[in-house]
């Protein structure tokens, strides 16, 4: 707890330094008396006049929150992750007066890792959250492997130099993030997939193929029987259930949890099954009951052993998927130990969730048939059902930043869903969100993110005052302009396109699309103009904006190419395009847009290319 503490009053001097000038900072910093502490629960005051006076907070956490909230209201600003992402104002000590007291709107507020990342990435991102005011951060996997090795082997990216990266450097990554998270004091979530393979031996590393000959008869017998088969679901692992009426098969995976915390210490760890639907055991057994009440059984059986043990350590179980339906009769018997998490995978970032609709009516769960829910009244109703047996904490798991993020390419329609869905939150009985996201989110702005963070910590800001913070202070003078531009941008064709809302083939869209690229070659040329005036920060944000606006000149081009219906050959030549430019521009954007993602998806790249290791 000390050094969380020396971390909080460490920022408070360096930033004090940089904002006044001064080396002697005159304002102390604590806790709360004992009654209003709590480890959950953040909250600060700031009494701060002419540069006397002190943060005191519920937490140590809270009063590294309070430390970043007291520049924020000087009017410093934390825009995205890296000293880039910072601008800072200048003050005299007599003029840094704060009166406030503040506690947060929700209690979970994170963002797990995802996309590839490397060692600075990661440990950037956990710096700034705590100035956005996030408190939250989950390292999926036991090791985060997958998503290192996404960047450091440069899975994609044919012009950086490909290379061999061990499992024991992520681990040593991983435990780099997880000192990161200690320092500060924010809450640490870990794991999640993973505990239907490490249990049979295999490392939870990733969605890779693996042959079922790595399995003896006895631990493939453990397996789900899928379509009549007992094998690795599409040759993965990390996609396989087991079969949950088997109680050996119910065993590993608990005996495998208890080990896990043996060795580790995170503050809420997610069990969950198989990535993936359509892939649970049919076998006669299995068939006498349902996937989810199979699932809280044995979540159950865990937290039985745990306790045994005496270990306390929150547990998030997940509805996703066919785990969507409630189940019909077993309930979680020590709800206490219990976080619910909805995971909405399968929605459209359109249509911003509600609490104000009507359910719509859960079909029937058939063997092979699932499809996720979509609109807000489906994935509102099979919410519902599950709160009506259980009736603990729990916060929604999200992705707007993952994969919709490289399709709406101005941002704001995101940004204008995600501050929607926030504002739905309480009404629809959640505590909070997690953020399921690209680490470098920050192109063409990080505004999107900024958003989520500010509202997570105080609901009652708006998009308008919101917007009007960020882009004040990442543009300047040119605020105005850029948010014009990104407007204009927001109605382009991509992000329907790109999501299957419009036909594959339209002349007259075809023509619209035209007129787009020519609309934002003359968009580029004003953006670059701004970058030419500007200077500092300001200038390299421009600049970044205006080479963002190329990439979708090209991206414009090829939906333009088929919607045309050219030849294969033809429709090529525009990714090969894509391909060439955002490479290329890669190595100097790295902190701040996840470059092989946005090439990623089915309008760029084919699945049949993916890698597979």
């Amino acid at each position: 707890m000390e050094e969380i503490l020396r971390f909080a009053e460490a920022e408070l001097r360096r930033y004090w330094s940089a904002v006044t000038g001064e080396t002697v900072c005159m304002i102390e910093t604590g806790l709360f008396c004992k009654e209003e502490c709590s480890a959950m629960r953040d909250a600060y005051e700031i009494s701060v006049q002419e540069g006397r006076g002190h943060i005191r907070a519920s937490n140590m956490r809270s009063v590294l929150l309070g430390v970043y909230a007291f520049f924020r209201k000087l009017g410093c600003r934390f825009l995205y992750p890296t000293p880039q992402g910072e601008e800072l104002v200048q003050k005299k000590a007599e003029e840094c007066s704060v009166e406030c007291r503040e506690q947060a709107s929700y209690r979970h507020r994170g963002i797990t890792i995802e996309g590839g990342v490397s060692n600075e990435n990661v440990l950037d991102i956990i710096d700034w959250m705590p100035k956005a005011g996030f408190n939250s951060y989950f390292l999926q996997f036991p090791s985060a492997n997958i998503f290192y090795r996404k960047w450091y082997d440069h899975w994609w990216n044919p012009y950086l130099e490909k290379k061999t990266f061990s499992r024991e450097e992520s681990q040593k990554y991983t435990q780099n993030a997880v000192e990161a998270l200690r320092k500060r004091g924010m809450v640490h979530h870990a794991v999640g997939h993973g505990w239907t393979c490490e249990p049979l031996g295999i490392p939870a590393d990733g969605w890779d193929e693996v042959s079922d000959e790595v399995l003896s008869p006895h631990l493939r017998e453990k397996l789900a029987l899928v379509n009549g088969e007992r094998k690795f679901f599409h040759g993965m692992p990390i996609t396989t259930n087991l079969c949950y009426s088997d109680p050996e098969a119910r065993g590993m995976i608990v005996k495998c949890v208890e080990d896990y915390l043996a060795k580790n210490s995170p503050d809420i760890l997610h069990v969950w099954l198989a990535d993936d639907c359509n892939n649970f055991c049919t076998c006669e057994a299995c068939r006498r009951t349902t996937y989810s009440d199979q699932y809280v059984e044995m979540l159950n059986e865990i937290d039985e052993a745990l306790t045994k043990k005496g270990n306390k350590t929150r547990i998030v179980f997940l509805l996703y998927n066919e785990l969507m339906y409630p189940p019909r009769k077993a309930h979680l018997r020590n709800p206490e130990r219990f976080i619910l998490m909805f995971a909405p995978s399968g929605r459209d970032y359109v249509t911003a969730l509600s609490a104000n609709v009507a359910e719509s009516p859960i079909l029937p769960l058939s063997e092979g048939l699932f499809k996720p829910p979509v609109t807000p009244g489906e994935n509102l109703a099979f919410l519902r059902g599950w709160q009506r047996c259980f009736a603990g904490d729990s916060f929604i798991f999200d992705y707007p930043l993952m994969h919709a993020v490289c399709k709406e390419l101005s941002g704001m329609l995101l940004a204008r869903t995600i501050e929607q869905d926030v504002n739905a939150l309480e009404d629809m009985g959640l505590n909070g969100y997690m953020s399921c996201q690209l680490q470098r989110a920050a192109v063409p702005t990080g505004f999107p993110l900024y958003l989520l963070g500010r509202k997570l910590w105080d609901k009652t800001l708006t998009y308008a005052e919101l917007e009007r913070e960020y882009f004040s202070a990442a543009y300047g003078q040119y605020a105005g302009e850029v948010l014009a531009v990104l407007r204009e941008i927001s109605g382009f064709l991509p992000d329907d396109y790109m999501n299957h809302r419009l036909p594959e083939q339209n002349v007259s869209l075809a023509k619209r699309a035209a007129d787009e690229i020519y609309r934002a070659a003359e968009l580029e040329q004003k953006v670059g103009a701004m970058a030419q005036r500007a200077k500092g920060k300001i200038a390299k944000r421009l600049e970044m904006l205006s080479q963002f606006i190329q990439y979708l000149q090209k991206v414009l081009a090829l939906i333009e190419s088929k919607l045309r219906g050219d030849e294969q050959t033809d429709v090529d030549k525009f990714r090969d395009e894509i391909q060439r430019y955002i490479f290329a521009w890669e190595p100097f954007v790295q902190p701040y847009m996840d470059v092989g993602q946005y090439y990623c998806n089915d309008l760029i790249l084919a699945k049949d290319h993916w890698p597979i290791n």
